[in-house]
């Protein structure tokens, strides 16, 4: 079974992603320093990342995700969404 890394600050969307993803294991972080434990510590088959969390800046955490587990598959989630931004993402 898939196991799948939910980070996200607001829990309500924590557990939505949790309820909609219920046929997979799904582990969660409400902040990069927390994410970074788990995923040192598990093999995840993806993260949904948002993007602003209150103790890392914008993509730092996913350049930390693909250097620790490079074939983890990333979703990075926002609700300030730029061009800019999906262009780092994508980079």
């Amino acid at each position: 079974m898939a196991q799948i890394l939910i980070v996200d600050d607001n829990q309500k969307i924590q557990r939505m992603l949790s309820r909609a993803l219920c046929d997979y294991r799904i582990e969660t972080a409400v902040s990069g320093k927390e994410a970074l434990l788990k995923i040192k510590s598990n093999q995840f088959h993806a993260v949904l990342l948002d993007v602003v969390l209150p103790d890392v800046s914008d993509l730092e955490l996913l350049k930390e995700i693909k250097k620790l587990q490079p074939f983890c598959h990333v979703i990075v989630m926002t609700g300030y969404a730029s061009i800019t931004l999906a262009v780092e993402a994508k980079q």
